[in-house]
């Protein structure tokens, strides 16, 4: 049987703007789909591109569905009005990830899991570790993507779930809406730099929407002190294809950039990581790990999700290493992770806000 074509029926907000260009350099550092975030758990090294097709993957997919955020997933063409007073948002998805995501929200609600960042977190364990998943053929959209996960998208796709489930809320509408204020600037899409495309960035949008928050106390463990210096985005459009394509969009890049640069937060040093009762009270069961680097131009390189055992901290997350390239959860402890990496600093720690 013929693969199904993608639908090229938009619905459009108004006012959204338009991406344009796809072209992928030959070569170059794993960004994550989501962040100017060099998604790195390779030890002591950028990671070289891993070779994905991007935009290729999702459209070669059979029953893609290209369709308005309000309709739910037992009727692709069903529309009604944004709840959220901001109109129709285009979003792909297929059928089977918009059935999958209510079959968890509803499992949620009927099992009422103490930690809900964990339950759906180890829902999502052994997929594979794909990047750019959300780079796709003409304007910016939003992407659900259940299957082929990177740090950042397996970390995001796991708080709007539990975001929605903290709310009791179960139909593919409730998660759109989460999804895309969880990814772009006031919860709009207006072109691929309404993405929050560094991590602080994300932190600070979504604070300020009160999803989550920063943890930065006690002290210790938080004794040391990030001052943001972002800029590897604009510095390096040859590694971003909407920016290589379009050259205008990096003053709109750079821009946001400086709203976030010369800011300063409290992170824990890499040598304070350890198995105590001061790690313990900073770092809950499910808090977003944001790992620090000491790499030119960026605030973050990795993100996952904490989790106590017995030994001590370990991670989820969507692993880059060639001997996993799936989501995990590191049979090392976390401590042993940090110190596997020299460019690895220490971490920022953000707690969803699921009460």
């Amino acid at each position: 049987m013929r693969k199904a074509i993608l639908a090229a029926v938009l619905i459009l907000a108004a006012g959204t703007t338009a991406c344009k260009g796809n072209k992928q350099p030959a070569a170059s550092p794993t960004q994550t789909a989501n962040t100017g975030v060099i998604d790195n758990d390779e030890p002591d090294k950028i990671s070289e591109t891993d070779g994905n097709s991007e935009a290729d993957r999702i459209s070669e997919t059979d029953g893609i569905s290209e369709t308005d955020e309000n309709a739910d997933s037992s009727s692709a063409a069903k529309q009604a009005p944004a709840a959220d007073g901001k109109g129709s948002q285009k979003y792909l998805c297929t059928p089977e990830d918009s059935i999958e995501i209510e079959s968890l929200l509803r499992q949620a609600k009927e099992q009422q899991p103490e930690n809900k960042m964990l339950f759906f977190a180890r829902k999502l364990l052994g997929r594979p570790y794909v990047a750019h998943t959300l780079e796709t053929p003409g304007g910016e959209q939003l992407v659900v993507n259940m299957k082929q996960l990177d740090c950042t998208t397996y970390t995001e796709t796991c708080t709007a779930l539990t975001l929605c489930a903290a709310k009791g809320k179960t139909t593919l509408g409730d998660y759109l809406k989460t999804l895309r204020t969880l990814r772009y600037y006031d919860g709009e899409i207006h072109g691929y730099p309404s993405r929050l495309h560094y991590f602080t960035e994300w932190i600070e949008e979504n604070t300020k929407n009160g999803l989550v928050k920063e943890v930065q106390a006690p002290e210790p463990p938080f004794t040391a002190t990030q001052t943001i210096d972002a800029h590897f985005m604009s510095a390096n459009p040859q590694y971003y294809r909407q920016l290589e394509a379009n050259p205008a969009l990096i003053k709109d890049i750079k821009k946001n950039e400086n709203k976030i640069n010369g800011k300063k937060y409290k992170y824990i040093p890499k040598s304070l990581l350890g198995n105590n009762q001061l790690m313990k009270k900073a770092v809950k069961d499910g808090d977003i790990i944001a790992i620090l680097t000491s790499k030119d131009g960026l605030d973050t390189s990795h993100i996952g999700i904490a989790v106590w055992h017995s030994d001590g901290l370990h991670l989820l997350n969507a692993s880059s290493l060639k001997s996993r390239k799936k989501t995990v959860e590191e049979t090392m402890t976390f401590k042993q992770y940090m110190d596997s990496q020299k460019t690895n600093i220490g971490i920022r720690v953000i707690r969803v806000i699921d009460n």
